[in-house]
């Protein structure tokens, strides 16, 4: 029996993000060097001021928060695409 190796859509690498959603990694890489959220690897403990408001996590600096480990979450990443389509590059708060 082969073992599978079990996909979590809330933390997907770029090609698995790809493979799942049946596009080229290409496609999935050109959305983040625009701006598509991924997930911060930051400790998000004791949060104080903006880090309490969820913005940038406990322990990152700024921009850095944003692509930290790189993984992406798929409902965030239809959310981006949707506003993106929509002509809204505000991006999501």
């Amino acid at each position: 029996m082969s073992q599978e190796k079990k996909l979590n859509p809330m933390a997907l690498s770029a090609e698995d993000a790809a493979k799942t959603l049946g596009i080229p990694r290409e496609w999935v890489e050109e959305d983040l060097a625009a701006g598509a959220p991924t997930n911060p690897a930051c400790e998000r403990s004791e949060q104080t001021g903006r880090e309490a408001e969820g913005r940038v996590p406990k322990g990152c600096d700024g921009e850095a928060a944003h692509n930290a480990d790189g993984t992406l979450n798929l409902v965030h990443y239809a959310a981006w695409l949707n506003l993106k389509m929509r002509g809204d590059d505000d991006g999501i708060a």
